[in-house]
């Protein structure tokens, strides 16, 4: 049995790029799991948990919700001579 690196969050939150919160809220919705040492005292994250979650996330989909752009004049134009709205 080989020993997985742990990471501290600090240390998670550098690798990934992101703030410490980024990493908590994970955790807490258990998409990156934890391992608590010294009497639960301690979190630290497996590397092969961290590499998983990287690789989930390539991988997934992008769900994020994006605002569209605003229409041009000439699109709404367009858009309501097809419409029949606009004489």
């Amino acid at each position: 049995m080989s020993l997985d690196k742990l990471y501290s969050i600090p240390e998670v939150a550098e690798y990934l790029g992101v703030e410490q919160t980024f990493v908590w809220r994970r955790i807490r919705r258990k998409v990156l799991p934890i391992v608590r040492l010294a009497n639960n005292r301690l979190v630290r994250v497996r590397e092969r948990d961290l590499q998983a979650f990287v690789e989930s996330r390539i991988n997934a989909p992008d769900t994020r919700r994006r605002k569209s752009k605003p229409l041009t004049y000439e699109q709404l134009r367009s858009e309501a001579k097809s419409l029949g709205t606009l004489g």
